[in-house]
């Protein structure tokens, strides 16, 4: 199974367009030239119920494309042993910069439930695990 859920597109100045298989793409970060780049697209692969992401590049400096995904999961014993079950997995994209010699960045935590909230960390992480700890335990109960 497919862990990220995303693929993604860089837009240039020349209206031009490139497109990322962020799974199996390995290194493009560094295969595309950012200094061109004036826009950073999230898009849901097929079936993904999450939202298109996009992140504006220009400015007066120079801005670095962030995006890495988090796995949120808890210990959880299965019968014969503890196993980590993976519970949800948030992406974040953003941007970083050095703005008058102070580091600013923007980064938008997009949740399985398809909200996006801009904060330097991820909000609600612990109700988020709470919950899907629940519908697991009830699901395991009915099952």
């Amino acid at each position: 199974m497919r862990k990220i859920l995303y693929d993604a597109v860089v837009s240039y100045k020349n209206r031009t367009e490139s497109r990322i298989n962020l799974e199996n793409d390995k290194g493009w970060m560094g295969s595309v030239d950012w200094s061109d780049a004036t826009m950073f697209t999230l898009n849901p692969i097929d079936g993904a119920n999450l939202p298109v992401v996009s992140v504006c590049l220009d400015g007066d400096a120079p801005r670095r494309v962030v995006f890495f995904s988090r796995v949120l999961g808890r210990m959880m014993n299965d019968g014969s042993e503890l196993v980590l079950k993976e519970l949800a997995r948030l992406y974040c994209v953003g941007w970083q910069s050095t703005i008058e010699g102070k580091n600013v960045k923007c980064l938008n935590w997009i949740y399985p439930t398809g909200a996006v909230i801009c904060a330097d960390e991820p909000p609600f992480v612990n109700e988020l695990i709470e919950a899907q700890v629940k519908a697991l335990e009830a699901s395991q109960v009915g099952g």
